[in-house]
Formats: C-alpha cells, structure tokens, sequence
C-alpha cells in the first residue's frame, strides 16, 4: 500500500483495511511507510496485518469477527479473525 492507495482509502471513509502481509513491510516505498502508517492512526481507519486465507472470501459483503487478546499497556494485539459469508 503506498501513500496514493491510502489516500484513497481515506476518500472513501474506509474504517478497516485488512492485510496478508505487514502493510509496513520494507521495499520500494519503504520511506513513505511512516507517512502511510500516520494517514490510517488521522483517518481512523482500523489495520489488521497478516491476516491469513484471504484468498478464500468469495462474497462481496461478508461479516467480520474480530477476537483480540486481551492484553493490557499495549497499542495493539494479535486478533483471531473470522468472516462469515451470507
């Protein structure tokens, strides 16, 4: 995801982006990642990194579970995530 596709999200008032990999993976964009990760936290848009078998959703509208650990003193958590098909 670079800074043009993060944009677009935000235009489009999305809240949740889900990934396959860690959206601020090293590589060709590596400068923009701090700017990428700053535009979700402004937008509020909600990440959720390597998540698995996204390959496998076939519907256009599904609902998503989200089940975090609880932990305490940190930004973040592993979550197990579930999609139900309709």
């Amino acid at each position: 995801m670079n800074v043009a596709a993060t944009d677009w999200c935000v235009e489009k008032r999305i809240s949740l982006i889900g990934f396959d990999f860690y959206h601020g993976a090293t590589g060709p964009d590596e400068d923009e990642y701090p700017e990428r990760t700053k535009g979700y936290a402004r937008a509020g848009i909600i990440t959720m990194p390597y998540i698995c078998n996204l390959d496998q959703i076939s519907k256009r509208r599904v609902t998503l579970m989200a089940f975090p650990l609880n932990m305490i003193g940190v930004e973040a958590s592993p979550v197990r995530a579930v999609v139900i098909e309709h």
